[in-house]
């Protein structure tokens, strides 16, 4: 089976490039496109090109590389980028078609496997697409009413819709009555699969008495995330360590330098800016706490990776299903940043609550987050057979 993958920008992900487009989004595609190779499937990423860009091979993934003609205005860009995605579809002839987020090329793309009998996959990143305030990183598309009419025809053309969470799956069912409705989680490797990785469940709550708690926040800096909590939670639990790690993101670029300032006069906060994802595990790995402070999440990426390595998660809005409750791996404070202060101050001052919590969290993932799991689930997806 030949798998189209419009990823479009995850090639920093895919080659291990620097230039800071590392989300959530990106490397399921990466982690599910590696599988699927790994299984013998033909994978192509079809990315919209830029100048640190070049047609490669990666992991057993080839990567082709398209016109975005981001610098014309909506009307002229439209049609030449509807032009350049079906001419690199045609141009390669993939089996089945996986896109994700909903940009412009998902016009294309569901006229093109509409016409050719080429199966559409399509996955859900954000539990806003199904809103009707959808989060969009393009603001001339925001509040195009003829925009989202013909996205939500698009996406309704699908042979699956593949859903994160119960809020997604119940929402994408109402909305696209004809369409199979799938629930899918997020996967991601397990540290630990290769042997004894060293990860000591007690070597981060047995240390010396004058060790602070590592409290680590992961994520590209955008309005939506809320990096300013972080601040907010550092003055008034100052017996922790704040770590924040996270690159600029192109449509809130000021919001990087206003925020390293802030981080850089703020005793017990250290920022270290964008860090390749090859290197992020190793956060995750000496972390106590993640937290998420996000105003709303599809399932968060960082989430899989802090249990993977035995790290226990605060929350202020997010928790697909009830995750974090009902396995006892962690809090959601339900929107309030002061829950979310006193939940995580006494869990940065209870050593036996977090052992419990890290101990919980990585027994939950190995059970359900597998990326060999998941990977079972796309490839009948994308086979026809879901």
């Amino acid at each position: 089976m030949h798998v189209a993958f419009l990823s479009l920008n995850a090639y920093d992900m895919l080659t291990g490039g620097h230039e800071g487009n590392v989300g959530g989004s990106q490397l399921q595609q990466a982690l599910i496109a590696e599988e699927l190779a790994d299984r013998g499937h033909e994978v192509t990423f079809v990315e919209n090109d830029a100048p640190f860009k070049e047609a490669t091979a990666v992991n057993g993934v080839r990567v082709v590389l398209k016109d975005e003609h981001s610098d014309r205005s909506l009307p002229v860009r439209l049609p030449a980028r509807v032009a350049s995605t079906l001419r690199t579809l045609s141009e390669i002839g993939p089996d089945a078609v996986y896109a994700r987020v909903p940009n412009l090329d998902i016009f294309p793309v569901a006229a093109y496997c509409s016409v050719t009998d080429t199966r559409f996959v399509y996955n859900f990143a954000h539990d806003s697409e199904l809103t009707d305030d959808p989060m969009v990183f393009d603001g001339s598309l925001s509040d195009n009413a003829v925009y989202w009419g013909l996205m939500q025809k698009a996406l309704g053309s699908a042979d699956v819709l593949v859903a994160q969470n119960d809020f997604q799956y119940t929402r994408a069912r109402e909305r696209f009555p004809g369409t199979n409705v799938s629930l899918v989680w997020n996967g991601y490797p397990d540290p630990e699969s290769g042997g004894d990785s060293g990860r000591d469940p007690d070597s981060r709550t047995d240390r010396s008495d004058d060790a602070p708690t590592k409290v680590l926040w992961v994520a590209t800096l955008r309005e939506w995330k809320q990096p300013e909590v972080v601040l907010e939670l550092a003055a008034e639990i100052p017996d922790a360590e704040f770590v924040v790690v996270g690159g600029r993101a192109s449509e809130s670029p000021d919001l990087y330098d206003s925020f390293r300032a802030a981080a850089n006069e703020t005793e017990n906060v250290r920022f270290e800016g964008f860090v390749p994802y090859e290197n992020v595990d190793e956060y995750f790995a000496r972390a106590d706490v993640f937290l998420n402070t996000s105003t709303d999440e599809g399932f968060p990426n960082t989430f899989l990776q802090s249990w993977a390595n035995r790290t226990a998660v605060v929350s202020l809005n997010v928790d697909p299903n009830d995750i974090l409750r009902e396995n006892d791996i962690g809090y959601c404070a339900d929107g309030s940043v002061d829950e979310m202060a006193e939940r995580l101050g006494e869990l940065v001052r209870d050593d036996e609550r977090r052992r419990r919590y890290l101990t919980n969290a990585y027994e939950y993932f190995v059970e359900n987050h597998s990326i060999e799991q998941v990977t079972d689930q796309y490839e009948a997806a994308l086979r026809g057979e879901l």
